[in-house]
């Protein structure tokens, strides 16, 4: 279902009411990319929540700039249980979202997950991505796993993510961008990523995030070299390091 770039939808309550009957559904895609009047999910969560035999998710929403409340996504995907295996979460330029805890606590439920994405890019409010860090650190099933918080101007803490991902054993690619993030100062728990046993691809982007340490590049890439892994690093310090 694609709704891109309807600048005017506003009311979304009919679409979600109507998930609820496709009780049989395998494979979800919806698209909300720049529908800017966008703001209430609520039905869309409940409606994703009764959709028991669920195995992929794309839920787009990039550009929905009224965006600030996504309680109800994250009770809707905690309901898919071990059903779900593939989520795409996108959630960029919504810059007035800065509460992500109960898209942690849905993830948390996602034990049979094998396939994420989650996009945060550009989102100025958000301050705390500790709970998608909780989230994260029960997914034991997880093989490929992509994080995009690039330009959250507002974002300086993401251990969280790190401790979490490290704990990740069944990891085999792992994508994490993080660039322009201008206050970012701590993220030191995502060092040893790269002695994960299954790793296989391993890409991670820091650059203009002028406030890390060029010494974490170092860090990063001396597992992946010891074990002959491909990683790719881009990193800034005032200068290419």
């Amino acid at each position: 279902m694609d709704f891109e770039t309807c600048p005017h939808l506003s009311d979304v309550s009919v679409l979600g009411h109507s998930l609820g009957h496709l009780a049989h559904l395998h494979h979800l895609e919806i698209y909300f990319d720049e529908c800017r009047q966008l703001s209430d999910v609520t039905a869309l969560g409940e409606g994703l929540g009764q959709l028991s035999q669920l195995q992929h998710a794309g839920l787009h929403f990039s550009g929905c700039s009224m965006l600030t409340d996504v309680d109800h996504l994250g009770r809707g995907l905690a309901h898919l249980g071990s059903s779900l295996r593939v989520l795409n979460l996108d959630l960029g330029s919504c810059e007035k979202l800065s509460d992500v805890r109960a898209l942690g606590e849905g993830l948390n439920q996602l034990t049979a997950l094998e396939e994420l994405t989650m996009i945060f890019r550009d989102c100025d409010a958000l301050m705390d991505v500790s709970a998608l860090g909780t989230g994260l650190s029960r997914l034991a099933s997880l093989c490929h796993l992509e994080l995009d918080l690039s330009l959250c101007s507002n974002l300086s803490d993401v251990d969280a993510l790190g401790a979490a991902v490290e704990g990740l054993q069944s990891l085999q690619h792992l994508t994490v961008n993080i660039f322009d993030c201008e206050k970012l100062c701590r993220m030191g728990s995502f060092g040893g990523v790269g002695r994960l046993p299954n790793l296989q691809q391993l890409l991670m982007q820091f650059r203009g995030c002028k406030l890390l340490p060029a010494q974490l590049r170092k860090t990063f890439h001396a597992p992946c070299e010891a074990r002959e892994r491909a990683c790719d690093f881009e990193m800034y310090q005032g200068t290419l390091v």
